[in-house]
């Protein structure tokens, strides 16, 4: 009895045992068959999208069937007809696809993926390369022209309200002397006597004088005579003819309307003459400390850049520009550098404000006393109807009106007043190159207008309808994605280039700067611009410079989309020519900042700083425009007359997409080729799946007791009459 209960025991422990094994052994062929079921479904991938542009999406059969057969497969995997130790069967499961293409966090890991190993290597064995050392060198010639600009500006700030001054100035001088040349200075006070009539100067005034009083006086005696003689007659004591009525009435009144107007005339226009001075020269003295405000700024430009020689006005001690500047052997870095101290030529002394402002005091001070003695004067003159012994002090009072009007005039009448003179003449002397500055502006606006025609030109080519469809079903796709992954459009902006030489050359400048800058961060493991940058440049067509001709001889079928990949995602515009044109004014303002580069180095010989700015300007607009046509015709420019290295079309896309990055909307735009080109939906091409299986196991001995272990001992799943049953899932994806 002891026995059977033993045996009956280890049989049954035995039996447990043997369930065990078998339950365990099934879980792990179960998650094998699962895991191998959803990389199945991973296997079959759209070859097409793999092929052309390097990246998984789910193609193929039903992911479902795929994940089925894998499980099924593995399941029966080993086992014959005879006997099966785990005889396991498929019960149900289900496989779910996610993360489509068109999540840019989806995107950029296949293209990480796609590019982590190839790119840096290309990227440094072309590019980084090949652009070395022309970073530091290009921002030096940034901040070098930067300085130069700022310079010209305040210079032109101070020369026009130097101008104001010199305007005001003139006219304080010229009013009075001009409203009293009729009245002044001809015939002189000292002259001969005249016959008393209507004076209309001063010196008719004082030289009337003699003879008004004295026909005055005779009249005065007439008028005596005749009336005493009328009053003995009426009373009838004579008998004598009546005497001479007075003889110059018309003549003495003449002159005591005349020297009474004259009088008023002065004393009226002396207030307003001497007001109007006194404002012309405060708003002279105004103007002048403008300027000294000005010149004060130019000389803390100047003051700033005083130690050029020994920095850049950049941290050159960083990593980026260190590396930078290893490569810039043979070009004019330094002798960029050093043009920024020529700003001090441009700085006036402090005596040139001091002297003028004691000038502008000193002409004040003259007008004010011509002004006095216009005014004394008229208060004698209008006291000489009547009178006879004012003729030596109108006569003294009036050549000391002549005296200080004779003053003014010398001095202030323009243009051939001595001080006016001698001020214009040394304005002038310090801006003896203006007119040579100018010139080369004007050359150079003009050049920059031709530059601006042609690439205005290009983007103003129309496409017919079939092209102008593509890119709106492209734009239409590239929106789309943007509302999918809940980012805004990006508007595109289409400046076109400048006709002002000057705005243009900073903004290439400030540009080229920001491309170098990106490749030299990609260089040292920038990671996402790089890796968008390379894919795009790899896998998407761009426009061919030598096609160029025949679009602007009117090929407009040259406009299709396909033939400009790579400028759509860059730029995004719908009209098709402004990619190009806006690919071209960039590649037209990298160019022209190197050849400024040049162009300071070039026109140092030139001497004044704001020459060598216009002087440099020229260059660099007249040879950026010739690179532009001989990369149009020959695909191939030499990066700088220092550095003898071919770039290309290519390579300048490349910069720009760096500089550019993956944008969200750049990002829509290649997901948006991609559909197109393709015929995929991305919102359904996934690339990660997840699948799940359910299997069971026939239970040989005991289901009861091995469903309450199993319970118990938490071996999962679950006991259905005599079959345990489990279900395992697994998730994998392509990146």
């Amino acid at each position: 009895m002891y026995l059977a209960a033993a045996l009956a025991s280890f049989i049954l422990l035995t039996g447990l045992l043997i369930d065990f094994a078998r339950v365990a052994a099934f879980r792990k062929q179960l998650e094998l068959a699962v895991k191998s079921g959803t990389r199945s479904v991973l296997s079959a991938y759209d070859p097409v999208v793999r092929e052309r542009y390097g990246l998984f999406v789910r193609g193929g059969d039903s992911a479902i069937d795929l994940f089925r057969r894998a499980v099924e497969g593995n399941l029966r995997q080993g086992e014959t007809g005879g006997f099966r130790f785990l005889d396991g069967r498929w019960e149900n499961g289900d496989v779910t696809e996610s993360r489509p293409l068109a999540d840019h966090a989806v995107f950029r890991r296949q293209v990480a993926e796609e590019m982590k190993y190839r790119a840096p290597i290309d990227l440094a064995l072309e590019m980084a390369a090949r652009f070395r050392g022309l970073h530091g060198a290009v921002r030096e010639a940034a901040a070098t022209a930067g300085t130069l600009e700022q310079a010209r500006k305040a210079y032109e700030r101070r020369e026009r309200a130097l101008d104001d001054a010199l305007r005001n100035q003139e006219a304080a001088g010229k009013a009075p002397v001009s409203a009293w040349r009729d009245l002044v200075p001809e015939p002189s006070a000292d002259g001969g006597a005249m016959s008393a009539g209507r004076p209309r100067t001063v010196g008719e005034a004082v030289r009337m004088y003699a003879d008004y009083a004295a026909k005055r006086a005779e009249d005065d005696a007439r008028r005596a005579r005749l009336a005493q003689w009328e009053e003995r007659q009426k009373n009838g004591e004579t008998d004598e003819p009546r005497p001479e009525p007075p003889l110059y009435e018309e003549a003495t009144s003449a002159y005591e309307r005349g020297v009474t107007e004259l009088a008023e005339r002065l004393r009226r226009e002396a207030a307003d003459l001497r007001a109007d001075a006194e404002k012309a020269i405060l708003e002279a003295l105004s103007a002048l400390e403008e300027a000294k405000a000005v010149n004060e700024e130019i000389r803390r430009i100047a003051a700033q850049n005083g130690a050029a020689g020994s920095s850049s006005g950049w941290d050159a001690g960083s990593a980026g520009d260190s590396s930078a500047m290893s490569g810039a052997e043979g070009l004019p870095v330094e002798e960029v550098r050093d043009l920024r101290r020529t700003v001090s030529e441009l700085i006036l002394e402090d005596s040139f404000f001091t002297e003028y402002e004691k000038e502008l005091e000193a002409q004040l001070g003259d007008v004010r006393r011509m002004a006095a003695d216009a005014e004394r004067f008229a208060g004698i003159a209008a006291a000489a109807p009547g009178t006879a012994g004012l003729g030596a002090a109108m006569r003294e009072q009036a050549l000391a009106l002549q005296r200080s009007y004779a003053l003014c005039r010398s001095r202030y009448d323009a243009p051939g007043g001595e001080v006016i003179r001698r001020r214009r003449e040394a304005l002038e002397a310090h801006r003896s190159r203006d007119g040579e500055r100018k010139a080369l502006e004007r050359e150079a606006r003009e050049k920059m207008q031709s530059a601006a025609g042609l690439l205005r030109s290009i983007g103003n080519r129309k496409a017919d309808g079939e092209q102008a469809e593509r890119f709106r079903r492209a734009e239409e796709a590239a929106e789309a994605n943007l509302a999918r992954n809940q980012r805004q459009k990006e508007w595109a902006r289409r400046a076109g280039p400048s006709d002002d030489p000057a705005e243009e050359r900073d903004r290439a400048l400030e540009s080229a700067g920001g491309w170098l800058g990106a490749l030299d961060q990609a260089a040292a493991g920038l990671r996402d611009d790089l890796f968008f940058s390379e894919y795009v440049a790899g896998r998407f067509t761009r426009f061919d410079p030598s096609l160029l001709r025949r679009l602007m001889g009117g090929d407009a079928a040259l406009l299709d989309l396909s033939n400009q990949e790579t400028e759509y995602i860059l730029y995004g515009f719908r009209e098709p020519a402004a990619n190009l044109a806006a690919a071209y004014g960039e590649v037209f303002a990298f160019r022209l900042a190197v050849r400024t580069l040049e162009g300071l180095a070039e026109s140092r010989s030139l001497g004044h700083p704001l020459v060598i700015l216009a002087g440099a300007t020229v260059y660099g607009v007249t040879r950026a425009a010739a690179d532009l046509d001989r990369l149009i015709a020959a695909d191939s420019v030499p990066l700088s007359k220092y550095v003898e290295v071919e770039t290309r079309y290519a390579d300048y896309l490349r910069l720009f997409l760096l500089l550019h990055g993956d944008s969200a909307a750049a990002l829509a735009r290649v997901i948006a080729l991609i559909e197109l080109n393709t015929g995929i939906a991305a919102e359904r091409a996934f690339t990660y799946a997840g699948g799940e299986g359910s299997a069971s196991l026939g239970l040989w001995f005991f289901p009861g007791i091995v469903k309450m272990l199993g319970t118990a001992g938490g071996w999962g799943g679950q006991v259905t009459g005599n079959r345990y049953v489990a279900t395992y899932s697994a998730d994998m994806g392509y990146q």
